[in-house]
């Protein structure tokens, strides 16, 4: 029988909240970069259109996009998810522009072999 091996790790709680602060910086910078993307290349959408579309000022939905220290509410993230049909994790975790380039060169690459 093989012995399993555990290492103790110890969080101080400052350790938590700045790899808590680290990510949730990450996923901001995400999420407003794909907010642009899909408002912009996917849908060629402007500011007033998704604004209308979402039922929130064009103001709101520029400072979104643009102010670095602007983090949105839940409920205009629960309709920035709904109305670009993508989920939570992939708004705020992924780069969406980075894997459409990606899946555009595996498919390229498939049609030329």
């Amino acid at each position: 029988m093989g012995s399993i091996i555990r290492k103790k790790v110890r969080f101080t709680v400052g350790d938590v909240t700045k790899n808590i602060d680290e990510l949730t910086d990450k996923s901001v910078v995400l999420m407003k970069k794909n907010v642009h993307y899909l408002r912009k290349r996917v849908r060629g959408m402007t500011f007033e259109d998704l604004a209308e579309s979402l039922n929130v000022s064009r103001d709101s939905l520029f400072r979104l996009e643009n102010d670095k220290d602007r983090v949105t509410n839940l409920k205009t993230l629960v309709k920035l998810v709904l109305f670009f049909d993508v989920s939570m994790d992939d708004l705020l975790f992924k780069n969406l522009e980075y894997e459409s380039m990606k899946e555009d060169t595996q498919i390229r690459e498939e049609r030329t072999d």
